[in-house]
């Protein structure tokens, strides 16, 4: 098997090899250990790819300002849902306003110093064509009882990360 997105291949030798952040964290030093890249066996070229966890979400609601009672775990059987103000769309009620929410384990990197990171969606299609602002918040932790009414509680809302149109 050849190596690919999935992972190594059949003939790949896999090594764990320094990483240093230089020039203020602008810069990331990869050190592979001498012996792999002297060995009598190894084979030019080299590749060196390092791996990096990117959790996915582990949980996700939405929530409804039409409908602030219903709960909407996991989509309820959805593929998927929207966000935003739903004015002009056939499928929302006048005025709707919905709101996604996810929940990611990030567990894997306690005790460590992460430098960025990114969060990255994918939008299909939006009920109007203007561009809107988007926000990205840290909230209290999501569960399957999650609706409009429960988001909206005091102290629900943590910090907001960034905004985007």
């Amino acid at each position: 098997k050849p190596s690919g997105a999935e992972g190594p291949g059949g003939s790949s030798r896999i090594a764990e090899l320094g990483v240093e952040v230089t020039d203020g964290g602008s810069a990331l030093v990869l050190t592979p250990a001498t012996e792999l890249l002297t060995a009598e066996d190894t084979d030019y070229p080299v590749y060196i790819d390092p791996q990096w966890h990117s959790p996915r979400a582990s949980a996700w609601t939405m929530t409804s300002k039409a409908f602030p009672t219903t709960r909407y775990w996991q989509f309820n059987g959805k593929a998927d849902e929207g966000l935003g103000n739903c004015t002009g769309w056939s499928g929302c009620a006048s005025g709707d306003v919905k709101r996604l929410m996810y929940r990611m384990d990030t567990s894997r990197f306690v005790g460590t110093r992460v430098l960025s990171a990114e969060f990255v969606v994918r939008n299909v299609h939006s009920a109007q064509c203007t561009n809107h602002p988007v926000e990205l918040w840290r909230t209290k932790a999501i569960s399957s009882s999650t609706s409009w009414n429960t988001q909206n509680a005091s102290g629900f809302w943590i910090e907001r990360l960034r905004t985007e149109s």
